[in-house]
């Protein structure tokens, strides 16, 4: 499969957790595997195979060691079900991300690790 994203991706702990709101009020764990400035990569045992547009909520640290809350809508753009583990790997994409939240993330990607190729 070839690499189409135009922004670096960014490798997170195994403790970094989203909260995806889907509707009518739903909500679920979201493990993410990466993060970008455009996107995040996740892993759920939510059914997200009939989702599209759901609000996402996670927290970050800041450059100053603050905890900062990111609120923004995000739509899924592909998804593989595994079935022995029972669990979804999806990508999702943010939409309508506040400027300051981006700056916020950028300082955020300072203390990750860049994500080569695929």
């Amino acid at each position: 499969m070839e690499e189409r994203r135009r922004f670096p991706r960014y490798f997170t702990s195994e403790q970094f957790i989203a909260v995806g709101e889907f509707p009518p009020q739903r909500q679920y764990r979201l493990k993410i595997k990466d993060i970008g400035i455009d996107g995040l990569g996740f892993v759920t045992e939510a059914d997200v195979s009939r989702e599209n547009v759901f609000s996402l909520f996670f927290e970050i640290t800041g450059k100053d060691g603050r905890a900062e809350q990111i609120n923004t809508l995000a739509t899924i753009i592909w998804y593989v079900y595994d079935k022995e583990a029972s669990l979804y790997t999806a990508g999702a994409q943010f939409l309508g991300l506040k400027n300051s939240d981006r700056e916020l993330l950028q300082g955020f990607f300072e203390t990750l690790d860049a994500k080569s190729g695929g």
